[in-house]
This record gives C-alpha cells, structure tokens and sequence, in this order.
C-alpha cells in the first residue's frame, strides 16, 4: 500500500481525497432522498386494460402486481402522458400511497423505472471512450461525470431557494475546477487561481446577463440580487435561465483554462530564457486564437437549443426579427457566453503569464 502511495504525488492524493468527499456526500444525500421517498411502490404491469373516458379526460387501464405485497390491483393512467403510451407488460412502475378507499388502499401512478435504460447507456458511453480514448484522456470527464452523480443523488432538489441551488452549484465548479487542475498540473497555486477564477467568471456572467435582459427588455425585470435571496424560488423561467448560462459558460472556461495552462508549461519548458514579456505574449495569444474558435461554437450552440422556438415563431407581426424578445434572448445568451469566456480568459492568461515566469525551473543554459 505505501509503495502504491510513493507513486502519486502530495497533490494527486489530496484530489482523490476531495473526490472521495465529493461522492460519500452524494452517496449521504442519495440514500437519505431515497428514505424520504419511502412511502413509494414498485409494481409491474401484468396487463393492459381497455381504455375508459371520465368526462372527456381519457384514461388507460393498467393490472399491476405491487412487488412489495405480491398483490394485483387496477390502476388508471391519464394518457395524455406521453410515456404511458409506451407502457407495455413486464414494465416495472412506481405508485404513491394517496390514501384509503372502500376495499383497498388507492394508489396514483408517479414514474416509470428506467434505472436498467440509464445505467446502460451510461456503462456503454464510458467504455466506448475508454476502448477509443484511453484512461489518460478520460479523466477530463471528471467534472461531467461528478455533477451528474450529484444532480442524481438529488442534491440540487433539496431546496427550490434560488440561493440554495446557485451557491451550491457555483461552490461545487469551484471544487471541481481545483480538483482538476491540481491533478493535472501538480500545482496548489494553479489549482487556487483557476478556482477562483472559474467563481468570479461565473458571477460575472449572470451579472451581465441579468444587464442585459434589463437594458433590453424582453422579459420581465431580472435582478442580480435574487440569486441571494433567501424568499426567491426558481419559478420563473429567466430565473432558471441564469443558472442555465453559468453551467453552459463554465465548461467552455475549463476547456480554455486547461489549455492555456498546459501550453503555457510546455512553452516555457522549451524557452533557453524564460522572460515575463515572452510568457504574457504567448499566454494571452493562446487565448486570443481558442477564443476566437469557441466564438463559433458558442453561436452555433446557442442558435441550436433553441432553434425549435425560433423557427416556431410568427415573425410576421414584427418589422425586424430582433423585435422579437425570444430572438433577442437567443443573441443575449451566446453574447453573455462570449464576453465571459473573452474576460475570464484573458484575465486568466496574465495572471498565468506571471506566475509562471516567476515560479520557473533551472533554466537550459544554466544546465
């Protein structure tokens, strides 16, 4: 065991121990969601029934057999819910106890299991990027992979505070962020200020998001401050909207930053003298020319998740299509992604730029 241990540095220690913190809190909120869910029950379809009309709403017949008691009863299913259309026998279902009736307990339908379905596709995503990719370069999953364990323990639904959901999230990118790059790099510094820089880049772009739609105004008034207030609930759709942008821009600031970070030490590997001025030059031109490669990228991402909307839009009742405000929220979302990544960046890159000129390693000619 501590020959295994002689092999990772102090750094890559301390990232699995975080790590390991990260999944045994995940793993607390998980089991501790599923007690509060306790009064739920699995059945599985035994037969489709006919189809009966209740006053003009259309429901499905369903036999099921609850796995807990071993007991058949008859359940109906509004089917105007699309997945009750798929429903077939051997299915397995979750019912809610909603209270006693006249020879029985009634139950409503909750949700259909597909733990099999998303485990599958799960297991079958990571092996085919450990056969194609490696186990080297599967490791930049890490961010991805730990906040759909914690968005699946449920973390996230603990609270409907707009406060609660968006400190943890920022607080949860600032810990990956360190995580990543201190085992990357092996470098506490770097780790620290690609944290801090990931958290500051964030509250900016929710800054200038809400400005922006403000100064527009298409849509409702959307204030900063209630992302800190503590009677504010996500019930609105801009509300949700912010958060959206944080998560989407957070992933193309890591992308960046983990780039920069490692061209920047590979160039100043190769340097006979190593300078400030040679290091800020070539970091801020290493983020100049991915930014201007994400630009792109952002514009197509943006036009893509919401083209639907766009081309679903009468635009016959305005002059111009920016008259439009969903248009116009479509360009503010890919504006904001940009400006951040352009800020964040470029801070970024001089901050790295002096560091590294500073913190420099025996030089070649002194070799």
């Amino acid at each position: 065991m501590k020959k295994y241990l002689k092999s990772y540095s102090p750094y890559k220690i301390l990232a699995i121990s975080l790590s390991l913190i990260l999944l045994s809190f995940s793993a607390i909120i998980f089991f501790s969601q599923l007690n509060d869910k306790s009064d739920l029950e699995s059945a599985k379809v035994t037969e489709l029934l006919e189809l009966e009309d209740n006053q003009g709403l259309i429901y499905q017949n369903f036999l099921v057999r609850l796995n807990s008691q071993n007991l058949t009863i008859n359940i109906k299913i509004p089917v105007n819910l699309p997945e009750v259309r798929s429903l077939e026998k051997g299915d397995t279902i979750y019912l809610q106890k909603v209270g006693d009736v006249e020879g029985g307990t009634e139950y409503l339908y909750t949700s259909t299991d597909r733990t099999l379905e998303f485990g599958a596709i799960l297991v079958g995503f990571l092996a085919v990027i450990l056969f194609v990719v490696g186990f080297k370069y599967t490791q930049d999953l890490f961010p991805s992979v730990t906040f759909l364990l914690m968005l699946v323990s449920g973390v996230f639904s603990l609270s409907t505070e707009v406060r609660f959901v968006f400190l943890s999230i920022l607080g949860f990118m600032v810990i990956f962020t360190f995580i990543s790059m201190i085992w990357y790099f092996e470098d506490l510094f770097i780790g620290v200020l690609s944290g801090l820089m990931i958290g500051l880049s964030l509250l900016f772009s929710v800054l200038l998001y809400s400005i922006l739609i403000n100064f527009t105004k298409s849509t409702e008034p959307v204030h900063f401050s209630d992302l800190f207030s503590s009677n504010s609930v996500i019930n609105e759709f801009n509300q949700a909207k912010m958060l959206v942008i944080m998560i989407f821009t957070y992933s193309l600031l890591v992308y960046v930053f983990k780039i920069l970070i490692s061209k920047s030490i590979d160039y100043r590997g190769n340097l006979k003298k190593v300078t400030k001025e040679k290091l800020i030059k070539f970091t801020v031109d290493t983020v100049q020319a991915k930014v201007g490669q994400l630009l792109n990228l952002i514009f197509f991402l943006a036009l893509g998740l919401n083209f639907l909307g766009l081309i679903s839009e009468d635009y016959s009742i305005y002059k111009y299509i920016w008259n439009n405000s969903f248009f116009l929220s479509v360009v503010i979302d890919g504006v904001v992604a940009g400006i951040t990544l352009i800020v964040g960046g470029y801070i970024m890159a001089l901050i790295t730029g002096i560091y590294l000129s500073s913190n420099t390693p025996v030089s070649k000619e002194s070799k």
